[in-house]
């Protein structure tokens, strides 16, 4: 027996009586089957590039925030702090002036002249005011790259450091304005400049006090005033160094 393999047909029977051959149509599904894939494919292509192109943007941005806090490690370990170290050197040094002249000024006739005037030319003269660079930490917060980073505690802290920073330049402000021209005033009228020589604060190494030896009421009150602030000053900006070596832990682990 002869078994025929092959696709089947239908036959049928025109109109002059030849038999006609139709085939039968394909079926569909294997199409759809096809299209499906490459549907599915395409799909994949797009959301693989832009996944692609998401990471490749986001780890720019990685760089971009790493490169924005290295200089901000910099800035605080390089000028911030050892500025901070020296401002408290000299308000210490300020404080140290005053209370000497608390002590001995009811008995400024048993003191040398010169040693009146080193004294009064350091409380009249040793201020300072903070120069702070906020520009890297500002752009960090304006361009939004602030939220990539991980550590919510290093945000804070940098937040804060900066608000601080405002509120150690309105105290020096304050001090210079209030305190220091009054002081510096006195002490130009009552100074005579023995040397042409300079410390590392920029005052004379010699100076002599020409004025009256009882001092104003109103000098020693101004002394009073300034040396309270100074200590106010020492006390946040102590404060401040501590948090900022904090700072700069937090940003080591950051940028791993």
């Amino acid at each position: 027996m002869l078994i025929a393999i092959g696709i089947i047909h239908k036959k049928h029977f025109n109109n002059f009586g030849y038999i006609v051959i139709q085939n039968r149509p394909k079926p569909m599904k294997k199409y759809y089957i096809r299209y499906a894939l490459e549907f599915l494919v395409i799909t994949l292509g797009v959301t693989l590039s832009f996944f692609m192109e998401y990471r490749r943007e986001k780890q720019y941005k990685e760089q971009l925030k790493e490169q924005s806090l290295s200089r901000i490690y910099e800035n605080i370990s390089s000028n911030d702090i050892p500025d901070f170290e020296l401002n408290i050197r000299i308000h210490e040094m300020s404080i140290r002036s005053a209370e000497w002249i608390f002590e001995h000024h009811n008995q400024f006739t048993e003191q040398m002249r010169d040693s009146i005037g080193y004294h009064v030319m350091v409380v009249s003269n040793m201020g300072t005011v903070l120069v702070d660079n906020q520009e890297e930490y500002r752009s960090l917060q304006n361009s939004g790259l602030i939220e990539l980073i991980a550590n919510e505690d290093l945000v804070k802290g940098l937040q804060n450091k900066y608000t601080v920073h405002n509120f150690i330049k309105k105290i020096e402000d304050y001090n210079n304005e209030m305190f220091m021209q009054n002081l510096q005033s006195f002490a130009s009228l009552n100074m005579l400049i023995l040397s042409k020589e300079s410390t590392e604060f920029y005052l004379p190494v010699r100076s002599r006090y020409t004025g009256d030896l009882r001092l104003p009421d109103s000098f020693l009150y101004d002394i009073r005033l300034k040396t309270n602030i100074d200590k106010q000053y020492i006390g946040l900006v102590q404060q401040r160094l501590l948090q900022d070596r904090n700072i700069l832990d937090q940003i080591e682990t950051e940028i791993k």
